[in-house]
């Protein structure tokens, strides 16, 4: 896989696909939450 050659859309997809198969869909929704963004200042 040449990342350089993906399109944003491509390593989206490919960096969820490699987090639910190495975390299950429980660990990947986890993994994730700690991302979100917060609200207020």
């Amino acid at each position: 896989m040449n990342t350089q050659t993906m399109s944003p859309e491509e390593i989206r997809t490919a960096g969820l696909a490699a987090l639910k198969r190495e975390l299950g869909i429980v660990g990947m929704v986890r993994f994730l939450q700690q991302f979100e963004m917060g609200h207020g200042d």
